[in-house]
């Protein structure tokens, strides 16, 4: 059986380098690295933390409305407004802005692209549920790795970077900043 605390802590890297525009006055913006990978990763641990428990209705009901509440979190911004549930979010916000772009380069479906976000945030949930069951009984040293490039892969879709799957094509784009 995976021990879900030792999934979780695979989900957490240290992104204190990243450099982003912050202030701390302000809430933090839904177009930088370390806020946006913040929301991923928080959203994978607790994925594994309520999938870790027995009743399946509870979290299919939960997994439902927290995708929902990302996906109005990443795809409701309003002309005119600063801030939105303790973030700053911008046009980019917006299903014919973000939610196109998933829908052409990360997550391919003929879904509207109002609901890209959610559908991603699903998909994710389904690969971190899928990654971890197919590693059961393997120290999470060995395939933390795994977790890490679902979350960076959509975190990349997020904030409309290139996937990094073709550093030919995209450019070797270091989101995290780290040095080998």
């Amino acid at each position: 059986m995976v021990n879900p605390a030792k999934a979780m802590e695979a989900l957490h890297a240290d992104a204190s380098g990243v450099i982003g525009p912050t202030d701390n006055n302000d809430p933090p913006w839904l177009n930088t690295v370390q806020d946006v990978d913040g929301v991923v990763r928080s959203f994978g641990s607790e994925v594994l933390r309520k999938f870790a428990e027995p009743d399946t209705d509870a979290f299919m009901k939960w997994l439902e409305t927290e995708c929902r509440r990302l996906n109005n979190l990443f795809l409701g911004y309003q002309p005119g407004e600063t801030e939105y549930a303790g973030w700053r979010r911008g046009p980019w916000n917006t299903p014919d802005q973000l939610g196109m772009f998933i829908r052409i380069h990360y997550f391919p479906s003929d879904d509207e692209d109002r609901f890209a976000v959610r559908d991603a945030f699903m998909r994710y949930t389904q690969d971190v549920i899928a990654t971890t069951k197919a590693n059961d009984g393997k120290p999470v040293d060995e395939w933390g790795w795994e977790l890490d490039a679902l979350t960076e892969q959509l975190v990349r879709a997020l904030l409309g970077l290139p996937s990094g799957n073709n550093p030919e094509e995209d450019g070797d784009i270091n989101i995290y900043g780290l040095t080998a």
